[in-house]
Formats: structure tokens, C-alpha cells, sequence
């Protein structure tokens, strides 16, 4: 007879052998990962809530690897259960509602960020800044993302975590930095932090919160961003090649790495190599469909509307950014609302009127939220 603990040893083993935590390496199998995460917590909760904070802990590092809608639907329930017993991980389960429910996400972690300064947990509280920061940056909002970023710098400061953790947040606020315009100053400081972060030891120490390949992989694509906004279309090609390397050595999802190939497409497109874009583009699309990820389908057909033109199909082209945007208006993600306006006004030659208005639409939005395309689509409105 099968017992339930000898079940939960099984996935347990399992666990640990996907994550690596059995011989305290890099993740080796996220998605067996996630799977012997979600098994393994019917079974800690059924059984005393003296296993409730590890079961909570394995359902956070699973989530951090895979953050998909089913992942997060499927480990929510749990974490509200374990965060009403014990609001330690409220903020985490408000990470984890951010992919459903944004707004109630956000709420939660306002409020989590007082309580846990009010009693010196400086990490969790650093963590939910960091959260905040991202919702913000998705939604417009960059001197919101701002502050955000250097407040979390700062709670990591005062919590004394490691030199990866920290320098996981100097990398973080770059981000917010890109998206405000200031490709030149990212592009050098990413420099600098790479020679930096080539000098740290590659182990993990009892104040970590960051893993080595996390800070690489988010400093490669920050310097890959920068260079696309610099037009340093080679730079930005090594960056996003570098990183997609380092998730495929870590076997991550194919989420993952589908963010990172679409990514990567964009400098492509840019120096006329649409063909060697298209196949990785509708493997993305694939991808982020069965994964219902409307965010980066959303940003797939953006891009999937730019080899359209380029190939000389005006209402393909068209057809392809309306569904962008439409998935963007879904997601509440302005700044990609933006972009789709002022392509499909580049699409629409034909109609002059429309084109006017749509290109009005996307600057009006690029300048109310201080988004570093403000001056370019001025300019392209201006001259229409």
C-alpha cells in the first residue's frame, strides 16, 4: 500500500533532484520542478501547518521559474491558505495574483510592504518593491517604477543581503531606466555591472535571495534592450544570444526561453533578417497560445506585423497589429498599446486620416507616461 508519506517522499525527491537542490546546483528541469512543487503540497498542508512554510517556499521558487496563468491559478489557492495562517507570504501570494488579478495584486502588496517594515522584515518588503515596480512599468507609470526600484535597493540594503541580491536590484532599476529613455547611460552601466558581476563567487551564500544565473540572464537582457533603443544591433544580437544560452544550459520552460527568442527577433528585424525571424516568432506564438500568456501573444504579433510589412503584405501586417493590440488593451499593457497605435499608423499610408489619429493616439500616450519614445513619435506625427 502506497502511503501518503511515502508519495510525498517520492515528489519530494523529485523535487529536489529537478531543482538542484540535491547537489545545491542550478535548476535542472523547471517544469518537473513545478510539477513536484504543486504534488508535493496537498500532502505538507494535509499533514500539519508546522509544513506549511516549506510547502509555501517550494510553491514560491516553482512560481519565480514558471510564472504562467495555469501555474498561477493551480498554487493560489494553496498560498491564500497558508498566507491567512501565516502573512509572511502574503507577499508572495500576491506575486502569484498579479497574473490573474493585477489590481488586487497591487493592493496587496502596498499594504504588505508598511506591515513588513513596520517590523523590520526589510527583504519581504524589498521583494513586494520589486513587484510594484514591474506592475508600474507595464502600466505606464515610470517615475512610480522609479522609486519603486531604488526603494528596493535601499530595504536590501538595510536587510544585508548578499552581492547578488543587491546587484540584482541595481540591474532592475536599469530596466526602469531603458524604459525611460536613457539607453546610453544603461548601455554603460551594464558594462560595468557585468565586469562586476564577473567577480563574484558563483556560489551561494545564507544572505542570497538572488541565484547567479538570475542576475546574469536580467543583465543580458537589460543590455540587450539598451542596445536595440542605441541601434547597436550586434550588441543587442550577443546580449539576447548570451541569455538564451543560459537559459537552455538550465533547461528552463519553454516560456522562458520563448520570451527571450522574441526578444532576440527584434534586432533581427531591424538589419533586414525577417526571414530567420519568422520561424522563431511562430514557435513563440505557439508557445505563449498554449500557455494563454495574452501579454506576449500580444507582443509576438507586434513583431509578426513588422515581418508582414517588411514582406510587403499591408493588410497582413495590419490584421497582425490589430491583434496585438487588442491583446494589449486585455492586459492593461500601455506602453505596447502605445507601439501598436503608432505601427498601425505606419500601416495605414493609405488612409491618411486614420493614420493621423493613430499616430496622435501613441504619442499622446508615449508622453503622458515619460516613455523614452516620446521625442521619436513626436516627431514621426509631426512629420505626417
Amino acid at each position: 500500500v502506497v502511503t501518503d508519506m511515502t508519495t510525498s517522499k517520492f515528489w519530494a525527491t523529485v523535487y529536489a533532484n529537478a531543482s538542484g537542490e540535491s547537489d545545491d546546483g542550478p535548476v535542472r528541469d523547471t517544469e518537473l520542478m513545478v510539477r513536484a512543487g504543486l504534488a508535493i503540497v496537498p500532502y505538507a498542508i494535509r499533514h500539519g501547518k508546522d509544513l506549511w512554510t516549506p510547502a509555501a517556499s517550494i510553491l514560491e521558487r516553482s512560481f519565480n521559474r514558471a510564472p504562467s496563468r495555469v501555474n498561477a491559478a493551480a498554487m493560489l489557492p494553496a498560498l491564500r491558505l497558508i498566507a491567512m495562517n501565516d502573512p509572511e507570504w502574503i507577499g508572495v501570494m500576491a506575486r502569484v495574483l498579479r497574473v490573474l488579478d493585477p489590481a488586487a495584486s497591487e493592493a496587496l502588496h502596498r499594504d504588505f510592504i508598511s506591515a513588513s517594515v513596520a517590523s523590520g522584515n526589510y527583504r519581504r518588503a524589498s521583494v513586494s518593491s520589486e513587484q510594484l515596480m514591474y506592475m508600474c512599468l507595464r502600466t505606464g507609470r515610470l517615475d512610480e517604477a522609479l522609486a519603486f526600484a531604488n526603494q528596493a535597493i535601499e530595504l536590501d540594503r538595510q536587510a544585508g543581503t548578499g552581492p547578488w541580491t543587491q546587484l540584482l536590484g541595481q540591474v532592475k532599476r536599469l530596466q526602469v531606466l531603458t524604459a525611460m529613455g536613457h539607453a546610453a547611460q544603461v548601455f554603460v552601466e551594464v558594462q560595468r555591472l557585468r565586469a562586476q558581476m564577473n567577480a563574484l563567487p558563483s556560489w551561494q551564500i545564507d544572505d542570497e535571495h538572488a541565484f547567479s544565473f538570475d542576475v546574469r540572464e536580467v543583465l543580458l537582457g537589460t543590455g540587450r534592450n539598451a542596445a536595440i533603443q542605441l541601434s547597436r544591433w550586434q550588441d543587442a544580437i550577443d546580449f539576447s544570444a548570451a541569455q538564451i544560452a543560459s537559459k537552455q544550459d538550465r533547461r528552463a520552460p519553454a516560456t522562458d526561453i520563448a520570451r527571450s527568442l522574441l526578444s532576440h527577433c527584434a534586432p533581427l528585424l531591424a538589419i533586414g533578417r525577417a526571414q530567420e525571424a519568422l520561424p522563431l516568432l511562430l514557435w513563440c506564438r505557439q508557445i505563449f497560445q498554449d500557455e494563454h500568456d495574452i501579454e506576449m501573444l500580444g507582443r509576438t504579433f507586434h513583431a509578426l506585423a513588422t515581418v508582414e510589412h517588411g514582406l510587403a503584405h499591408p493588410e497582413a501586417a495590419k490584421e497582425m497589429e490589430r491583434n496585438s493590440l487588442r491583446y494589449s488593451y486585455m492586459v492593461g499593457d500601455i506602453i505596447a498599446i502605445a507601439a501598436s497605435y503608432c505601427q498601425l499608423a505606419a500601416y495605414s499610408y493609405d488612409e491618411p486620416e486614420s493614420a493621423m489619429a493613430r499616430h496622435l493616439a501613441g504619442t499622446a500616450i508615449y508622453v503622458l507616461t515619460g516613455a523614452g519614445e516620446a521625442g521619436n513619435a513626436v516627431q514621426v506625427a509631426a512629420d505626417g
